[in-house]
C-alpha cells in the first residue's frame, strides 16, 4: 500500500514539473508590422515621405537580457543605392513581462520615394521581414 501511494506522488509530481515547464514557453518575435505609431496598432505598409517609420513586432518569453534589433533598408528608392542598409538600431530586454519591440526611424530630409524592408533579429538571428513603401 505503502508504494502504491509513493507511485501514485511520484507521478503528480512528474505532471506538475511536466506543465510548469511547457507553461515558460519559447522565446519568440512575432506579428511583424511597420506602423504609423510606437505601439503597432495603426500598421501600414504605405508612408508618406514625412513620416517615422515604426518597426513592431510581439515578443514572447523573453528573459532580461535578450537582444532585439532591426536593420533597415532602402530596397529600390529615390536618393539611396538599392539594397543598401539605411540604419541599425538595438535594444536589450531589461526588465520582465516586455511583450512588444518598437524600433524608429526618422529622417531630416523628406524620404525618398520607392521600396524599403526593415529587418527583425532577435539574439543576432533574422526572425521576420516586412517590406513597404513610400509615395
Amino acid at each position: 500500500m505503502k508504494a502504491h501511494k509513493i507511485s501514485i506522488l511520484f507521478a503528480v509530481l512528474t505532471l506538475i514539473v511536466a506543465t510548469l515547464a511547457c507553461a515558460g514557453g519559447e522565446l519568440g518575435l512575432s506579428n511583424f508590422r511597420v506602423a504609423f505609431d510606437e505601439k503597432g496598432e495603426s500598421p501600414t505598409s504605405t508612408y508618406g515621405t514625412t513620416d517615422a517609420f515604426h518597426a513592431v513586432a510581439d515578443l514572447s518569453n523573453a528573459p532580461i537580457g535578450t537582444t532585439a534589433s532591426a536593420k533597415w533598408y532602402s530596397i529600390n528608392a529615390e536618393g539611396f543605392d538599392p539594397n543598401a542598409m539605411i540604419n541599425e538600431t538595438s535594444l536589450t530586454i531589461d526588465q520582465d513581462g516586455v511583450d512588444y519591440v518598437t524600433f524608429q526611424l526618422t529622417n531630416e530630409a523628406p524620404w525618398g520615394a520607392g521600396d524599403y524592408k526593415v529587418e527583425f533579429y532577435l539574439n543576432g538571428a533574422l526572425v521576420g521581414t516586412v517590406n513597404f513603401n513610400v509615395q
